[in-house]
């Protein structure tokens, strides 16, 4: 059997603009490998990272039932990104791209990580579409 290849970035933290508030924040934390796939539509977080990214949404909340963080579906209307820092060079994912609407209900396009073991961050469809619209 042939083994995949996975190739790493580095990410070394996450932050939020948001001109409509004027906020532009950024969190830094530990580096951690990520590792782009498309097969997924959300992305996938150690949780101290999780945490971080729900910072940035306090109207929002964990939605137990169905294991996402919920927010307004008013944040689909801002101009703000969330942003990925790679080191010196980063992302600005736009809300409406990053936040997922479903049957009338908003989430972040990001859960936390259940394998506990891993601290690796999978980069899924809620982020590469802005990736991939950013290269040159």
């Amino acid at each position: 059997m042939v083994g995949l290849n996975s190739y790493y970035v580095t990410l070394t933290s996450i932050g939020l603009s948001d001109p409509f508030n004027c906020k532009d924040l950024q969190r830094p934390f530990t580096s951690r490998h990520a590792v782009f796939d498309f097969s997924t539509i959300m992305s996938y977080f150690p949780s101290d990272i999780m945490l971080r990214l729900t910072e940035f949404f306090p109207d929002g909340f964990y939605n137990l039932t169905k294991g996402v963080y919920e927010v307004p579906c008013s944040h689909l209307t801002h101009d703000g990104s969330v942003d990925f820092y790679f080191e010196e060079f980063h992302i600005g994912v736009p809300m409406r791209d990053f936040i997922l609407e479903v049957d009338g209900s908003c989430y972040l396009g990001a859960v936390r990580n259940r394998d506990l073991g891993s601290d690796e961050a999978i980069l899924g469809l809620s982020f590469l579409r802005a990736a991939y619209s950013k290269l040159p």
